[in-house]
Order: structure tokens, then sequence, then C-alpha cells
């Protein structure tokens, strides 16, 4: 079978959403003495990825979570949406297993954006509650979100 010749790929978001927002009011002392205490803080990341192929979409959900470890409460729960539009999305279909296979530099930087997406509208969200200030979204290595793709 011949090799497909290099591929050029190129993207734009087209849609940057929260698809979920839930947060547990708690008093400013118990949230003060959580972030002093950071011990106790439980933060999770998950992502989850869906191909649109025939309209040549990617979607990206990143979900955050902060929780007080001590009673394993919830705090905070968000996900972040960002939708790309891919161009010659379909010249990267695999055809052993029907499967496409993005370059990893081009999704190394789809996830570093949504990520960043995902931190800014989590800004937004907790803005009006007394987690503003306090909670923010760490920087990390894009690599970091695709390794079990």
């Amino acid at each position: 079978m011949a090799k497909k010749q290099n591929i050029n790929f190129s993207y734009r978001a087209t849609d940057i959403l929260t698809t979920k927002f839930v947060y547990n009011q708690i008093d400013d002392s118990a949230l003060d003495n959580l972030f002093n205490n950071l011990k106790d803080i439980g933060f999770s990341i998950s992502t989850t990825s869906n191909v649109d192929i025939e309209n040549s979409k990617l979607i990206i959900d990143i979900t955050t979570i902060l929780k007080d470890k001590s009673n394993n409460e919830m705090l905070v729960e968000h996900t972040a949406r960002t939708i790309y539009v891919i161009e010659n999305l379909k010249e990267g279909i695999n055809s052993n297993n029907e499967e496409v296979d993005l370059p990893t530099v081009l999704l190394q930087q789809m996830y570093g954006i949504a990520f960043s997406h995902a931190r800014a509208l989590l800004a937004v969200e907790i803005s009006p509650t007394n987690f503003k200030g306090k909670y923010v979204l760490p920087i990390i290595d894009p690599a970091l979100l695709i390794k079990d793709l």
C-alpha cells in the first residue's frame, strides 16, 4: 500500500462554550482555610473528543473538578467545549481502521487552545461566586491532555 502524501490540515475554532457549570457555595472562611491549606484540595482534569467526519469537525470537551478531599465534596465542576472545523479532515482517515489520524503536533495545539478556552470560560463562570480569585486552572503541557488518545 502506498503511503499517503503529507496532508495540509488547517483548522479554526467555530464554537467555544460552557456545557456544564455546577458549584457548591461554601462560606468564605471555609474557602479561605481550604486554599490556605492546599493538602485538602483535590483537582482533576478529563478530556473527551468526538470527530464528526461528515462536517469536518473535532469537538473537544475539557472537564475540571475541584473537590474538598477532607469530605470528598465536589466544589466546582466545569465542562468547556471547543468545536473546530478542520480542512482536509477526511484525507486523514486511516483506511485500515477507519479512524482519523491527525498529527500529534496539531492535536497538541488544538488541545492547548481548548484548555485555554476552558480557563477563560471557568473564570467567567466563577466570577460571581466566592471562588473568584482563588480557583484558577493551572498551566499544563498540552501533551498531557492527549497522552491517552
